[in-house]
C-alpha cells in the first residue's frame, strides 16, 4: 500500500487566539482559452452519457434528464467506458463523495465527470447535519452531543469551529468557538443554544470528496476529466482533502472549486499528467498550521508508484481567504500556503497566471513554495515555473536548482506598520532566474531580513524587474548574502538605500529612484508602471545583453534601438484593461449577509457595479460587494474593474431569496402509549411551518405521514421505542426525542411462560417424583376465559411463579382474568393483590382446588385439559390435569401490578385485563391561531389517549372540522376573533380546549400608478406632479428626482423648485398592506427661457489686444511676477482669482498681450503667464451673468500635460461646459457664451491639470 506523505498518525498540538482577517482585494486572470484547449482535447470518440439529479432513482435508466440516477454512491460502482460523460444536475446537492472505481478512460478519450442544466455548479457536501436537539448543556458556552459518527470538523452556518485538545491543555472551556470529540462526545463551545438558535450545525465525516477513486481501497483511475464540479466541508486535523488526484494519470480538472478543506484543497499526490484550469480554493480550517501545515494546492511525487517525471500544472488557479483565523504567537503565519511542491520524483510543475491571497497581519503572511529539492538529490531536478500570476501580501520560497519566474505580480498591503506582512521573495536556491516581476506596496517591517529580496544562494539571476517598495517601509530592496548573483536591467524604487550586505557580482543597468515620481511611470499612484516614452528606463540596456523575449504583458523586447529597464517595455501593449473572470451569477437570502468579489486580470486599481439589491454596496478600492438584502427579487447589474488602460465590464446577475423561516421547533408531546391490536395516533406539531415530517424508530405497525405529521398505524408488538421525530422547513429541521410505550392489548395473555409444576416441564417422557410423566398436547396453542384470549408458548420454563409481583398492562379496566391452577392439592385462601398506579392496592383472596380435580370452588372455572398423566409403562391414565380460570373484579382505576401469593403449589399461567376504562383525551395542541380572509387555513386537533372523534363550535365562517382526524380548515370569508370550543372524544369521555381564532382582513390589492409616465419642468419656475394610484395606497416614494424637487410620502406630491437641467429616470412608488407598486416616471428639466452657456476650442493669434477684446473687463496674469493680476483700469468683473498650489512666472509665450486702459503697463507686448505641476490642481476665477448675453475668452496652455476647463453658472439654469480637447504643448483660447436665467449670477470658470506630470498654464482673459 502506498501511503500518503501528508497524513501522519500523530500531530503537534499549540494553542492561539482567535483572529479575523479582512478580505483581500484581486484574484485571478482569465482561463477562457486555457479551458476551451482542455476540454478540446479531452473531447470523447465515442460516448454515452448518464445524467444523475437529486430527484431521480437509482433504478432508471439514468441515460436521459427525465430518467436520471440520484446518488454517487450509483456512480461511483458503475463501471464506465472511455469517452463516456457523467453529467450531475446544477443546482443540486448530495451528501456523498465522487469517487467513481468504474474503470479508466484512454488518453484522448477520458471519461468525463461535469455538469448539466442551470443554476449553481452541483455540489458534493463531505459533512452531515448535526440534530438541533440532543445537545446537553454542561456549563456555560459548552454542550455535549452523544457523536460516534468520525468527526473531523465542526462548522456553525458553515463557519468552521476551532479544534481544542484537552491533552496538551487546550480544552474546549478555554477556547470560545471550538470544538473537540473524543470517539463518541462531540464537546463546543459556543454563544448559543444549539437546540434553539436555529443555526446549522454540521460535522465533517467525509474526505477527497471529489478523486480520481477510491482512494481508502487504493482502486485509482487514469484519463479522467472533472469539470465545473464543487466540494465542501471536508475539514479534518490529519488529511481532509476536498479533491485528491492519487496514483492516476491524464487527469484535467477545470473549474473545480473545494472549500472549508483541512490540510489541502486540492492534492496532487504520485500522479502525472495532471491539469488544473481555473480551479478555487478558500477558506482553509483554523489552526491547522498546529497539525502539519496547510496549503490550498500540493504536488508531491516519490518512487512508490513507478511513475517517473511526475507532472503537474495550474493555469488560472485561486486561493482566496487564505488567513490562518486562529492563532496566538506573533511568529506564527497569519497566512496559509497556497502552493507547495516536495517528492523526489517530481518531474515538472507550471503556476501559470495563479493568484493567492492573504491580507493577515502581524507577522508573516502566506506563501508559494516552490522546491525541487527532493528531486535534485535524486539526480533530477524538476523543472519548476511560474508564469504571470498575482500574489497579495504572500511570500515566495524558493529552493533547489534551475527554477524560472517570469512576469509575476507580487503586491504587500502598504502602510505605515512595522509588522505588516508582506510579499517577499526569499530565494534560497541556484541557477534561478526572477525576471519581468512587478513588486509593489512592500513593507516588510521587521520581518523577513527587512527586504523585499532575500539572496542565499548561487547563481542566480534578477533582471528586467520593477521593485517599488512602499514609501513608509524603510527597508531594503535586496539583501544578498548569496555567491555570483546577477542583478540587472531592474526599476529599484526605495525610499533608502536598495542594497543591504553585499553588493551583486553585477549590477549594471539599474535605475534607482528614492520615488516613483520621477521614475517616468504612466501612473504610479494608480498602480500603472508601465514607462513613459520621457522615461530614463527607455532604451537603457543594449540589446547585446541578454533579456526576455517578452515583457511582463507578453510584448516582444525590445520595442525601440534597446531594451527597457524594468518590468515594461515601452511601446508594448502597456497596461491592458482588466477582464472580469469572476462568476455572471451569485445569490443571497433577504436578512442574510451578502458577499461578492469581483475579480478581474491586470491589476485594477478601482471597480464599480450599478443596478445592486437594496441593502448592498461596493467597496470601490477592494472590488468586495457586501451588504445584507432587503428585498427579494432578480437584479442585473453592471460590473466594472479599471486601471490605466481602460475599464472591463460584465454583467452579473444577482438573485435575492426571501429570507429562510427559522427552523421549525417541535411542541408535541415526548411520550405517547398505546396497546396491541388498537388503532394508534400522534400527531407532530411544530412552529415555523414545517413542509414536511420524519419519524425514525416507530413501533412496527407505525408510520408517518410525511405531509401532515401524523403518526398513525395499528401497533404488532409490545415494548418501549425511542423514536425521532423532524419537523422540516427552508430554514432547517428541528427535532424532539418521542418515547412510545405499546402494552400488550385487552384480552389477550400478558407473560405467558408455558406451562410447568413442581419443577418439572410436561413432556412426553421422562418421570416426575411420583414416576409419572404428563403428556402436554392437549393445551393446544390458546384457550379462552370470560372473553380474554391466552395464548401459550412451549413448554420449557422449570419453575412456576410465586410470590412475585406481575407488571399489567397500561390503563384502567374493569375486570382481570387469570388462568392457573394448584398443582399440590388445595390451596385455599391464596391471597393476590392489585397494585394501582395511584399507589393504592386491592387485594383478592381466592379458593383454589387441585389441578386434577374438576372445579370444586364458584370462583374458578375449568378452562381447558392442559395434560394426562402417563404410567411408568408408558400408558396413558384416564386422569386429567386442567387449566383453570378466575376473575378479579377492579375498581377502574389505572393498574401497576399484582402481586402473586407466596405458595410454590399454585402455578400462574397469564393475566389478561379487560373493560377497558379509557381516560378522556387531553388536547395539546395551541390555543391561538390566525389567519387571513381568502387565505387557506389549517390547525390541527392534538389530543392524547386516542380519540375516536373531534369537535370544534364557533368557528368563522368558511371554516370546517373534520370529525375524523380534527383537522380545521377552509377559506375564511369574514375578519374577526372567534373564541372555540374544541373537543377530542374517546371511551372515556371527552377532553375540551378553548382555541382562539384571529382572522384578518384581506390584504388589498398592490397599488398600480396610473399617472402620467412623463413630466417635464424648468429651471427656477415651480413643478408639480402628483402620483395617483389605484387601491388606497398608504404611503409614496420617488426615489431618482431632480435636484432641487421631492416627495411628500402621505400626499404623493412631487414638488419644488427644479436648480439644475437635464432628463431623470424616476421610479415612483405607492404602496399599501398589499405591497408596493412601482413605475417609471421620466422628468426633463429645460434650461430657463433664455438661458444658455456654449463654448468653443480655438487657436489663438499671436497677438492678443486686450483693451478691444474685453469692452466690460480684462485679466492678464504674470506680467510683473509671481502673484500680479493685471485688470482693465477701474473695472473688477473678472474676479475671485485662485490657484490650487503655488504658482510660477514664466516670460516667452508663443502669445503676446496688449492693452491700452490698464496700469503697470510699460507698452511692452506681454509674453508671460503663470503655471504650476499639481496632478488635479486647478485655477479658477468667476465673471458676472445677467439676463444679457456675455462672451468670455479664456486663454490657456498644457506643458506635457492636459487640462480640463470647465464653466459653472451659479443658478443652474443652462447645463455647464466642460472641454479637454486641447493638446499636450499647445495654446488655446475657450470663448464661452452665456446668459442666465435671472440677474445677480455668477459664472465660475475652472481650468484643471489632469495630468500626473506637465504643467497647465493660465495666460490671460478677457469679458465683452
Amino acid at each position: 500500500m502506498i501511503r500518503d506523505p501528508h497524513e501522519h498518525s500523530s500531530l503537534p498540538w499549540s494553542g492561539y487566539a482567535a483572529k479575523l482577517s479582512q478580505r483581500a482585494s484581486r484574484l485571478l486572470a482569465p482561463w477562457a482559452a486555457v479551458l476551451a484547449t482542455a476540454v478540446l482535447a479531452s473531447a470523447p470518440l465515442h460516448a454515452a452519457t448518464y445524467y444523475v439529479s437529486p430527484s431521480g432513482s437509482d433504478t432508471n435508466a439514468g441515460t436521459s434528464t427525465g430518467l436520471p440516477w440520484k446518488t454517487c454512491a450509483k456512480v461511483n460502482a458503475t463501471h464506465f467506458n472511455a469517452g463516456d460523460s457523467i453529467l450531475f444536475q446544477r443546482g443540486g446537492e448530495w451528501h456523498e463523495s465522487v469517487n467513481p472505481t468504474g474503470g479508466d478512460g484512454a488518453a484522448g478519450n477520458p471519461i468525463t465527470f461535469a455538469d448539466y442544466g442551470s443554476g449553481a455548479k452541483p455540489k458534493f457536501w463531505g459533512s452531515d447535519p448535526v440534530a438541533n436537539s440532543g445537545w446537553t448543556n454542561t456549563t456555560g458556552t459548552i454542550y455535549t452531543h452523544s457523536y460516534t459518527t468520525q468527526v473531523g470538523a465542526v462548522y456553525v452556518n458553515h463557519v468552521a469551529l476551532v479544534p481544542a485538545n484537552p491533552n496538551a491543555n487546550q480544552p474546549v472551556e478555554s477556547i470560545p468557538g471550538s470544538f473537540s470529540w473524543d470517539g463518541n462526545t462531540l464537546k463546543i463551545n459556543v454563544p448559543s443554544n444549539p437546540n434553539s438558535d436555529g443555526k446549522l450545525y454540521t460535522v465533517a465525516s467525509r474526505q477527497d470528496v471529489i478523486c480520481n477513486g477510491n482512494a481508502q481501497t487504493y482502486s485509482l483511475h487514469n484519463h479522467l476529466v472533472f469539470t465545473n464540479l464543487v466540494c465542501d466541508e471536508t475539514g479534518d486535523l490529519n488529511g481532509g482533502y476536498g479533491v485528491r488526484i492519487m496514483n492516476g494519470t491524464d487527469i484535467v480538472l477545470n473549474g473545480v472549486e473545494s472549500y472549508r478543506c483541512g490540510k489541502h484543497n486540492f492534492g496532487c499526490i504520485n500522479a502525472t499528467q495532471v491539469i488544473h484550469n481555473n480551479c478555487y480554493a478558500a477558506y482553509p480550517m483554523p489552526n491547522q498550521d498546529a497539525y502539519g501545515g496547510y496549503t490550498a494546492y500540493v504536488s508531491y511525487g516519490d518512487n512508490s508508484t513507478g511513475m517517473s517525471g511526475q507532472t503537474s500544472e495550474y493555469h488560472y488557479c485561486v486561493g482566496d481567504y487564505m488567513d490562518n483565523t486562529y492563532h496566538t504567537s506573533s511568529y506564527v503565519d497569519t497566512g496559509y500556503e497556497f502552493f507547495t511542491t516536495h517528492g523526489s520524483n517530481v518531474g515538472s510543475i507550471w503556476l501559470d497566471h495563479c493568484s493567492a491571497l492573504s491580507t493577515a497581519a502581524g507577522g508573516p503572511g502566506a506563501h508559494w513554495t516552490i522546491s525541487n529539492t527532493d528531486s535534485a538529490q535524486a539526480g533530477h531536478a524538476a523543472a519548476i515555473t511560474i508564469t504571470g500570476g498575482f500574489l497579495q501580501n504572500n511570500q515566495l520560497y524558493m529552493q533547489g536548482t534551475g527554477l524560472v519566474v517570469d512576469g509575476l505580480h507580487m503586491q504587500g498591503p502598504g502602510g505605515t506598520s512595522s509588522n505588516d506582512a508582506t510579499s517577499t521573495i526569499d530565494m534560497e536556491c541556484s541557477n534561478s532566474t526572477v525576471q519581468n516581476m512587478l513588486m509593489d506596496k512592500t513593507n516588510v517591517g521587521y520581518w523577513l531580513y527587512q527586504a523585499a529580496v532575500q539572496n542565499n544562494g548561487a547563481n542566480n539571476v534578477i533582471r528586467f524587474n520593477t521593485f517599488v517598495n512602499d514609501p513608509n517601509s524603510g527597508n531594503a530592496i535586496l539583501k544578498n548574502d548569496g555567491a555570483s548573483l546577477n542583478f540587472y536591467g531592474n526599476i529599484l524604487v526605495d525610499s533608502g538605500n536598495w542594497l543591504s550586505d553585499n553588493a551583486p557580482a553585477s549590477s549594471s543597468y539599474n535605475l534607482i529612484a528614492t520615488t516613483a515620481s520621477t521614475v517616468g511611470f504612466n501612473n504610479a499612484s494608480a498602480g500603472d508602471y508601465s514607462l513613459l516614452s520621457t522615461s530614463a528606463a527607455v532604451n537603457a540596456v543594449p540589446t547585446s545583453v541578454s533579456h526576455p523575449s517578452t515583457d511582463i504583458n507578453g510584448s516582444a523586447r525590445p520595442q525601440g534601438s534597446a531594451v527597457d529597464e524594468g518590468a515594461y517595455e515601452y511601446g508594448g501593449s502597456g497596461p491592458v484593461t482588466p477582464v472580469i473572470t469572476s462568476g455572471a451569477t451569485a445569490s443571497g437570502t433577504v436578512g442574510s449577509a451578502f458577499s461578492y468579489q469581483i475579480v478581474a486580470s491586470n491589476a485594477p486599481t478601482s471597480y464599480s457595479a450599478t443596478g445592486l439589491p437594496a441593502g448592498v454596496t461596493i467597496n470601490s478600492g477592494t472590488g468586495l460587494i457586501s451588504g445584507t438584502p432587503t428585498t427579494a427579487g432578480t437584479s442585473t447589474v453592471t460590473l466594472g474593474a479599471t486601471n490605466g488602460a481602460g475599464t472591463g465590464n460584465k454583467t452579473l446577475t444577482i438573485t435575492i431569496s426571501a429570507a429562510a423561516p427559522s427552523a421549525p421547533v417541535i411542541t408535541s408531546a415526548s411520550t405517547a402509549s398505546g396497546m396491541v391490536g388498537t388503532a394508534f395516533s400522534y400527531q407532530i406539531t411544530a412552529s415555523n411551518s414545517p413542509t414536511s415530517y420524519s419519524a425514525s424508530g416507530l413501533p412496527s405497525g407505525l408510520s408517518v405521514n410525511t405531509s401532515t405529521g401524523l403518526i398513525s398505524g395499528t401497533p404488532t408488538a409490545t415494548g418501549t421505542s425511542t423514536v425521532t421525530l423532524g419537523a422540516t422547513n427552508a430554514g432547517g429541521t428541528g427535532n424532539l426525542t418521542l418515547t412510545i410505550t405499546i402494552s400488550a392489548s385487552t384480552g389477550t395473555a400478558y407473560n405467558v411462560n408455558a406451562i410447568y409444576t413442581s419443577g418439572t416441564a410436561f413432556s412426553t417422557g421422562g418421570l416426575d417424583t411420583y414416576n409419572h410423566a404428563y403428556l402436554a398436547s392437549e393445551l393446544g396453542s390458546s384457550a379462552t376465559y370470560n372473553g380474554s384470549s391466552f395464548t401459550f408458548a412451549a413448554p420449557n420454563v422449570l419453575d412456576a411463579w410465586s410470590n412475585i409481583t406481575v407488571a399489567l398492562p397500561a390503563g384502567s379496566y374493569t375486570t382481570l382474568n387469570m388462568v392457573g391452577c394448584s398443582s399440590g392439592g388445595i390451596a385455599t385462601n391464596q391471597t393476590f393483590t392489585v397494585n394501582y398506579t395511584d399507589s393504592t392496592t386491592q387485594a383478592f383472596t381466592l379458593q383454589m382446588s387441585d389441578w386434577t380435580n374438576g372445579s370444586g370452588y364458584s370462583d374458578e372455572t375449568n378452562v381447558t385439559t392442559m395434560a394426562h398423566c402417563i404410567n411408568s409403562d408408558g400408558t396413558l391414565t384416564t386422569q386429567s390435569h386442567y387449566l383453570k380460570g378466575y376473575t378479579f373484579t377492579l375498581n377502574g382505576k389505572s393498574v401497576a401490578s399484582i402481586t402473586l401469593p407466596g405458595n410454590r403449589g399454585v402455578v400462574v399461567l397469564a393475566f389478561a385485563a379487560s373493560g377497558a376504562v379509557a381516560s378522556p383525551p387531553v388536547i395539546s395542541s395551541a390555543a391561538t391561531a390566525s389567519g387571513t380572509v381568502g387565505a387557506a387555513f389549517s390547525y390541527q386537533i392534538v389530543a392524547s389517549n386516542s380519540p375516536t372523534s373531534y369537535s370544534a363550535s364557533g368557528l368563522p365562517a368558511g371554516l370546517s372540522v373534520n370529525t375524523s382526524t380534527g383537522a380545521i380548515s377552509g377559506t375564511p370569508t369574514a375578519s374577526g376573533t372567534s373564541t372555540v370550543t374544541l373537543g377530542a372524544t374517546n371511551a372515556g369521555g371527552t377532553g375540551n380546549k378553548t382555541l382562539t381564532i384571529t382572522i384578518a382582513a384581506a390584504p388589498p390589492a398592490v397599488p398600480v400608478i396610473s399617472s402620467g409616465a412623463t413630466a417635464s419642468g424648468t429651471v427656477g419656475t415651480a413643478f408639480s406632479y402628483q402620483i395617483t394610484a389605484s387601491n388606497s395606497p398608504t404611503s409614496y416614494s420617488a426615489s431618482g428626482l431632480p435636484a432641487g424637487l421631492s416627495v411628500n410620502t402621505s400626499t404623493g406630491l412631487i414638488s419644488g423648485t427644479p436648480t439644475a437641467s437635464g432628463t431623470s429616470t424616476v421610479t415612483l412608488g405607492a404602496t399599501n398592506a398589499g405591497g408596493t407598486g412601482n413605475k417609471t416616471l421620466t422628468i426633463t428639466i429645460s434650461a430657463a427661457s433664455g438661458a444658455s452657456l456654449t463654448g468653443t476650442l480655438g487657436t489663438p493669434a499671436s497677438s492678443v489686444n486686450l483693451t478691444t477684446e474685453g469692452t466690460l473687463d480684462w485679466a492678464h496674469w504674470g506680467s510683473d511676477g509671481s502673484g500680479s493680476w493685471t485688470h482693465k483700469s477701474g473695472a473688477n468683473l473678472i474676479a475671485n482669482w485662485t490657484a490650487t498650489a503655488t504658482v510660477f512666472t514664466y516670460p516667452g509665450n508663443a502669445i503676446s498681450y496688449i492693452w491700452s486702459d490698464g496700469t503697470n503697463w510699460n507698452g511692452t507686448a506681454q509674453a508671460t503667464g503663470f503655471y504650476f505641476s499639481n496632478a488635479s490642481g486647478y485655477f479658477s476665477f468667476t465673471a458676472p451673468a445677467d439676463t444679457t448675453t456675455h462672451t468670455l475668452r479664456v486663454y490657456v496652455g498644457t506643458n506635457a500635460a492636459n487640462g480640463t476647463l470647465s464653466a459653472h453658472l451659479s443658478d443652474s439654469s443652462a447645463p455647464d461646459y466642460t472641454n479637454s480637447s486641447l493638446a499636450q504643448n499647445s495654446n488655446g483660447v475657450y470663448t464661452l457664451t452665456y446668459r442666465a436665467a435671472s440677474a445677480g449670477q455668477t459664472l465660475t470658470v475652472k481650468w484643471t491639470n489632469t495630468s500626473a506630470l506637465g504643467s497647465i498654464t493660465v495666460q490671460s482673459a478677457s469679458l465683452q
